[in-house]
């Protein structure tokens, strides 16, 4: 072996020590970044944000006899909340006596703001002799 030999294998040496130096010095970089990226998006995830929830009630305006079997009947849902939502209904109608019950859960599509109402129109059917004597209804939200 002479002189050169010896200087290029300990070259070579060196530069292997290099690469291996740089290459942990990407992963060290890697996993600091890796690990501030988790750190925030764990601190993002587990903070609480207040729930603003929307809360209905409703009442009947009118019943009127339509034909000898349906009545229509005209309601008014409010969202008592400071959310909006879409309400989930149920009007119930009946005579005095209680003897010819109505229920329907009216389909409403469309959110209603905090603080706001909606009021529509439906018809509903009754058995028997009962539209006729329909004259009480109410409306209960869950």
């Amino acid at each position: 072996m002479n002189a050169n030999s010896i200087s290029d294998a300990k070259w070579k040496r060196t530069e292997r020590r290099m690469e291996y130096g740089l290459l942990g010095l990407v992963l060290l970089v890697i996993a600091v970044v890796v690990g501030v990226t988790t750190s925030n998006f764990k601190t993002q995830s587990t903070q609480t944000v207040p729930i603003s929830v929307a809360r209905f009630s409703g009442s009947v305006v009118h019943v009127s006899l339509i034909n000898p079997h349906s009545v229509d009947v005209k309601f008014l849902i409010k969202n008592n909340g400071h959310a909006s939502g879409i309400p989930n209904c149920t009007v119930m109608i009946q005579d005095p006596s209680g003897a010819f019950p109505g229920f329907y859960a009216p389909v409403i599509s469309h959110a209603i703001l905090g603080g706001h109402s909606s009021s529509s129109k439906m018809s509903m059917t009754v058995a028997g002799p009962g539209p006729q004597y329909v004259t009480q209804g109410k409306i209960q939200c869950t």
